[in-house]
């Protein structure tokens, strides 16, 4: 689970939880990363909602495009249900099809794969010489030569071979690196947002008090008027 998701779900943080799904696809867009969490958070009362119909989904693949996605995000952000966020699991394949490709080809590369001296079928290589075979003597300096050959050829493989394995955890090291900037700019995306709401809801509660302010003079200007006109 991804530690922005467990400190939402300690912390009972509904609507955090709701900005990282709603922006989890800038992150993966393929949501290998965030499948375990998604079906984790969908156990839990109030993060998702019943659907309702607001912009009408698009069977067409054609139409799935950035104005597109840009909708069914507001609209998700309106109405957090299931069935619009496993749609824009679908449309996200294709909206950011090019960077998914990247993702996959940059996953593959990094996976560890050491090189072992098992057999094609997985098991370790037979000697295959005839049962009762005997194996020719090389002459003592010759034998000391190949012993000799063989023990380079070895220490070269386990070189190449460390080599090989210390690029992958080089490619891998990169790729969880921008996984983790993408990260960090989610979490600020989620703490702007936030903000920006409460300074919205401040302007409303203000703009509310000086409506209230402007009704209550109105009325004491009228009652005094009223009371000039009947003393005169």
């Amino acid at each position: 689970m991804h530690a922005e998701v467990k400190k939402c779900v300690e912390s009972n943080d509904i609507k955090g939880l709701k900005y990282i799904f709603a922006d989890c696809f800038v992150v993966d867009p393929t949501f290998e990363k965030y499948r375990e969490d998604y079906e984790y958070c969908r156990q839990i009362p109030g993060i998702f909602e019943a659907y309702k119909e607001l912009t009408p989904f698009q069977a067409d693949k054609a139409r799935w495009n950035a104005e597109y996605w840009e909708k069914l995000k507001m609209d998700l952000i309106n109405n957090f249900s299931v069935k619009r966020f496993e749609h824009m699991i679908l449309v996200a394949q294709v909206v950011y099809a090019d960077k998914i490709a990247r993702l996959l080809q940059e996953r593959k590369a990094a996976e560890i794969k050491p090189k072992s001296s098992m057999g094609a079928s997985g098991n370790a290589k037979e000697d295959f010489r005839p049962k009762g075979s005997v194996q020719t003597a090389l002459p003592g300096t010759a034998q000391q030569k190949n012993l000799g050959q063989r023990s380079i050829d070895g220490r070269n493989g386990e070189a190449l071979q460390e080599e090989e394995l210390e690029k992958k955890r080089r490619e891998l090291e990169l790729e969880n690196q921008k996984i983790e900037a993408e990260q960090r700019k989610q979490r600020e995306r989620i703490a702007a947002r936030k903000a920006e709401l409460a300074g919205q809801s401040s302007v409303s509660e203000k703009s509310g008090s000086k409506k209230v302010l402007g009704i209550g003079l109105a009325a004491a200007a009228v009652i005094i008027i009223i009371i000039l006109i009947q003393m005169f």
